[in-house]
Formats: C-alpha cells, structure tokens, sequence
C-alpha cells in the first residue's frame, strides 16, 4: 500500500520534489488570481475530502463529515481514501456519502479520478504530503483548502489555506479547516452503527491491540513482557482476552503466548467494531484501533510512548491514555520527528503503571 506516509522513498520525493513543484504551482495560481480569483461557491453541489491515508485520523474527521452536510444539505460528499483506509472508510458510505479509492503511488491516475467528479470544492485533511496539494491543484475543483503546515511548504497550491497546529488535538485542527468555511463545528466524531455480532465471544473479555502501524512502528510498541504480564493480570481478574491484529500480527501473538489458547482476531472492520462495542474494556497501543474504541464509548486506555497525547489521545468520555515516564517521551507532532539516535521510550512504561487503570468485574 504504497503512499507518501508509508513508503521511504516517495516521502523523499514527496519533499525534494514536491516543494519546488508545489511553490511553482503557487506561483502560477498567484499569477492566475491577478485576472480572475477563485471565489467559494455559497451552496456548492459537490464536495470532496482527501484523507489520503490512516484508519485513526480517517474517524477522527468523521464529526466534520456531519458539519459539512448540516451546512450543505443539498450537497453529495466525496471522501478520497488510499489503499490503507480505503476499506475501513467504506463503513461510512451511505446515499449522501461516496467513497472513492485512490492509489497515491499513481498521481497522474488520482488527478483523472478527481477531475472526473468536477468538484465545486475540495478539502484536503492531509497535514504533510506535497502530493495532495499538487492533486487538490490539478483536481479541477472550483476551490480548495488545506493546512499550511508550518516547515511542510504546501500551501501554496490552495485557494485558502489553514494554520496546522501543533498544540491541538489534531480533531480540532480538522475543525479549523471546517471553520474556514464559516461553519461552527458541532459534531463529535463518531462511528457508524455495526451490524456485526460478535456473541460467540467468552465474555466478560477485554481487547488487547499490541502493534501500531506507520512509519517506525516498533518504537511505539509496549515491550513483551509487559504485554504477558498484563495478560496475566486480566485472566486472573476472570477476563478473556481478545487480541486484535493486522494479518501480519497473527503469528506474532501467536508465538507469544504459545503456552495460551488466546483468541486473535481478524476480522473484517465490520466486525471489528462489534468486537470492541461488547469489550469491558481495550488497551491498546497509540493506533486506529484505541481512536476507534474510545469514540465507540467503551472504557479505552491509550498507551503512549513517543506519541503525544495532547495531539493523539483517544477521545471519549470513557477514554484514558497513559504516557512513558521517559524525560523525552511524547515528542511526535506530525508522526515522523524520531530523533537520531533512536530512543526506546516505552520501556519506561510499566505494569505498575497500566494497573490502576485495568477494569474489574465488579465495575
């Protein structure tokens, strides 16, 4: 699933490329702009959103979904997916809502898709590639918007662009983009309801999710041991344990809990859904899945390492995140400033730590 976020070489082209390319593309639509500027339409028809990549940010701009189609009643709504969040997003589709795949490794392919819906406006959700403002460019769109970014050199190819921040949750650096429109955002991100069953189940259970995905995923894992010891733990308070995994996770848990008749699950996202709404309670790693468990109401706790949590921490009213005790945990902003060397921060996240926080039956 080759794209920008995910592949090393295209993010070196995406920036040693595209920022030239994005700032002459600027430069021609300044130009442009002198004889004829590009005016928002006050009821535009058809509206499309780029979020060109991961299942978490994809939920979190669920509530500016719902915003978009208060204000425009009348308006169909595009989503633009890429390969990784493309079927996950297929869950929100519905007669006002279309989903629509592109493979951001073929921009040429990506800028006919866009064209083809002769969009009125375009919103790109996307914080850092160059690519999408190049596609928001090309896309035919009678206006676009996206963050300015502040060393990411992208915003020149928009018609209106919006300070990204990094001191926000990034849900409301997606609510600015709304608010740019002279909307007040009002909706909370949510999920669409699961008609999956996942009563098979042994319950009571609680849902472990162990590996993240993104660029240097391993830095944000919780160390075995600690993962076993927990294990541990919530049999001993009479929990099955669910564990949640990728296809190429399953032998991984697998192997670590030989000695264990553990359930893993990899079922589709439908079902997924199912599975995380019955739980007593998830734990897991800064990821989709804990975006996606804490926004459904259950009991979700977070475990954070390099991830910040005032930019990345679950959101619900029964959502908790729990940070390393490391001095220099909690440095991600954007999702790729690792230090040089690396630092394994998540080591100083213990049991101990996670423990006042695990759920008992009595609760």
């Amino acid at each position: 699933m080759a794209s920008p976020r995910s592949n090393k070489t295209l993010k070196v082209l995406d920036r040693k490329l595209g920022i030239p390319l994005v700032a002459m593309l600027g430069l021609a639509k300044a130009v442009c702009g002198l004889f004829r500027k590009r005016v928002l339409s006050e009821e535009p028809r058809r509206i499309g959103l780029l979020k060109e990549a991961a299942v978490g940010d994809t939920v979190l701009l669920s509530g500016c979904i719902k915003d978009l189609q208060a204000r425009y009643p009348q308006a169909h709504l595009i989503l633009f997916c890429g390969e990784s969040n493309f079927d996950f997003a297929k869950l929100y589709e519905h007669q006002a809502l279309s989903i629509v795949k592109l493979r951001m490794a073929r921009p040429l392919e990506c800028v006919r898709i866009l064209r083809s819906f002769e969009l009125d406006l375009l919103i790109d959700f996307g914080q850092w590639p160059r690519v999408n403002a190049v596609l928001a460019f090309f896309s035919k769109s009678r206006f676009t918007v996206g963050f300015r970014t502040p060393g990411q050199y992208r915003h020149f190819a928009y018609d209106r662009s919006v300070l990204h921040l990094s001191t926000v949750h990034e849900t409301e650096n997606f609510r600015n983009l709304i608010r740019s429109l002279g909307i007040s955002p009002s909706h909370s991100p949510y999920l669409p309801p699961s008609r999956a069953d996942s009563k098979t189940l042994p319950k009571p259970y609680m849902v472990f999710h162990l590996w993240p995905g993104g660029e240097k995923a391993y830095l944000k894992e919780w160390t075995t041991d600690a993962w076993k010891a927990l294990y541990q733990e919530a049999r001993r308070r009479s929990f099955s344990v669910v564990f949640t995994a990728g296809p190429e996770d399953v032998a991984k848990i697998r192997a670590l809990f030989a000695s264990e008749d553990v359930i893993v699950s990899e079922a589709s996202w439908g079902e997924t859904l199912s599975i995380l709404q019955n739980a007593a309670q998830v734990i897991s790693v800064n990821t989709g899945i804990m975006h996606l468990a804490a926004i459904a109401g259950v009991p979700t706790l977070g475990l954070h390492g390099p991830t910040a949590i005032k930019r990345w921490g679950p959101i619900g009213e029964k959502a908790k995140a729990i940070a390393s005790r490391h001095p220099k945990a909690q440095y991600l902003n954007l999702g790729f400033e690792y230090p040089d060397p690396e630092m394994d921060v998540m080591k100083d996240l213990s049991v101990s730590d996670v423990l006042p926080y695990l759920t008992t039956i009595q609760e």
